[in-house]
C-alpha cells in the first residue's frame, strides 16, 4: 500500500514539472528599438541606436594626436582686432539717404548712403569747372581736376581709376560705398535727416577679424615661448573644432592678481563660425620640455568598472553598436589622457553616456544584450 502511494506521489510531481516545463515564455518587451540589433549585441558590442543615443545622452568625441604632458590652458575670450570696424561718416554737410538698415550684410564696395546738398553741389561745380578749363588746355586746372577727382573718390570709397568716379560729376548726390565687408552695426543714421561734416553715418564691422586674448598667471611666464605650438578649443561641447595659431606675450600685465595676456592669432585662412568677439574659449600652449605626440582621448571618456578602466569605442563598421574596451592608458593633465594602443587617431570615443552602458555589463563574456527606446538595458536572456 505505501509503495502505490509513493508511486502515485512520484507521477504527479512529474505531470506537475511537466506542465510548468511546457509554458511557453511571456515577453511583455514590446518597445525593443532594434531587435537585430539586439541580437548582434555580443562579445564586445553594445547595440545603441539612434533612439538610444539620443535618450541616454551619448555623445562621441575623437581620439587625437596630440602633446598631453606639458600642455598648458588658459582661459581667454576672441576680441576684435583693430581693423575689423569701419566707421563711416559725412564726407560734407547735407541731407542723407541711407541704404543699409542695422545688422545687414555688406560687400566691399556695395552702396552705403546717398549724400546731396549745398555741400556737394558746391564740390561738384568746382570739379565740372576744372575739367571744363583743362579741355582748353589749362595744365593748372586739369591738375586741379586731378586733384578733386582723387578727393571725390577717396569720399565715395572707390579706387582713383573706377569708371563710378566720373559718373559722379554729374550726379546730383554723392554715393559712399563699403570699403571692406561686414555686418552693418545697429546704430545707423536715419534718411532724411540733415547731418554736418564728420557726423557718424554707419559703422561696418567685419566678425570674422578677430584675435584671442588669454589671461596666464605670472608663474606660467617662463614656461611659455612664442614659437611654440599652440591651439585653441572651444568651451561648449557642441564645437569640436581646433583652431591653430601663432601667439605673442602681450604688453599688458596685473600685478594685483599676478597676471598677464598672451595673445593669438589664427594661422588658417578661415576660422570656425563660433569664432567670434566676446566668445569664450581656452587656449592650449605646448610648453619648453614637453613630450611628444601622443594618441589621446578626454579623459572623461574612461570609466572605471570593477577593476579594469574601460573607454566604449563606436564600431568603425556599424555607427549603432560601441565595443568596450580594456584601455591601456598613459599619462593625463586633468582633461585628455594618453591611449598607449589599441587606438588609431581619429576613433570615435562615446565622451558622455558612459555610465549607463558600463552599467549594462555589455561587452563582458557573461553578459550580451540590447538597449530599449527608453533607455533601460535587456540581456538577451530576459
Amino acid at each position: 500500500m505505501i509503495t502505490r502511494l509513493l508511486l502515485v506521489v512520484v507521477i504527479v510531481a512529474l505531470v506537475g514539472c511537466g506542465k510548468e516545463a511546457a509554458k511557453p515564455a511571456v515577453d511583455d518587451h514590446k518597445d525593443h528599438a532594434d531587435e537585430g540589433a539586439a541580437k548582434a549585441a555580443a562579445g564586445d558590442q553594445i547595440a545603441v541606436p539612434v533612439e538610444v543615443r539620443a535618450n541616454l545622452g551619448i555623445r562621441f568625441a575623437k581620439a587625437e594626436s596630440r602633446v598631453v604632458v606639458g600642455t598648458l590652458r588658459i582661459p581667454g575670450h576672441f576680441e576684435a582686432e583693430a581693423d575689423a570696424r569701419r566707421a563711416y561718416a559725412m564726407p560734407v554737410a547735407g541731407a542723407i539717404e541711407v541704404l543699409v538698415t542695422s545688422f545687414d550684410p555688406v560687400a566691399a564696395g556695395q552702396p552705403l548712403y546717398r549724400v546731396s546738398g549745398e555741400g556737394w553741389a558746391r564740390l561738384r561745380g568746382q570739379w565740372q569747372e576744372a575739367e571744363s578749363a583743362a579741355s582748353a588746355g589749362s595744365e593748372a586746372l586739369a591738375r586741379r581736376r586731378d586733384l578733386i577727382a582723387a578727393t571725390v573718390a577717396q569720399m565715395a570709397g572707390l579706387p582713383a581709376g573706377d569708371a563710378r568716379v566720373a559718373a559722379l560729376r554729374d550726379a546730383a548726390a554723392l554715393t559712399v560705398h563699403a570699403r571692406a565687408s561686414g555686418q552693418a552695426e545697429a546704430e545707423v543714421a536715419v534718411s532724411g535727416s540733415f547731418l554736418r561734416e564728420g557726423d557718424p553715418v554707419v559703422a561696418v564691422t567685419d566678425a570674422t577679424r578677430v584675435r584671442f586674448r588669454a589671461t596666464a598667471l605670472q608663474a606660467d611666464l617662463s614656461r611659455i615661448r612664442e614659437q611654440a605650438p599652440a591651439a585653441i578649443v572651444p568651451v561648449d561641447k557642441t564645437w569640436s573644432e581646433r583652431i591653430a595659431v601663432r601667439i605673442r606675450l602681450g604688453l599688458d600685465a596685473d600685478p594685483a592678481a599676478r597676471t598677464f595676456a598672451v595673445l593669438a592669432w589664427p594661422t588658417g585662412e578661415k576660422s570656425p563660425r563660433w569664432a567670434r568677439a566676446g566668445v569664450a574659449a581656452i587656449l592650449e600652449v605646448v610648453t619648453e620640455g614637453s613630450g611628444d605626440a601622443e594618441i589621446a582621448i578626454p579623459l572623461a571618456a574612461t570609466i572605471r568598472d570593477g577593476l579594469q578602466t574601460v573607454y566604449f569605442r563606436r564600431d568603425p563598421t556599424n555607427p549603432d553598436q560601441v565595443m568596450r574596451t580594456i584601455a591601456d592608458l598613459g599619462a593625463n593633465d586633468g582633461v585628455w589622457i594618453q591611449v598607449l594602443s589599441g587606438l588609431g587617431e581619429g576613433a570615435e570615443i562615446v565622451v558622455e553616456g558612459t555610465y549607463p552602458l558600463m552599467l549594462s555589463g555589455g561587452g563582458k563574456e557573461a553578459k550580451a544584450g540590447h538597449f530599449h527606446s527608453d533607455g533601460t538595458f535587456h540581456d538577451k536572456g530576459h
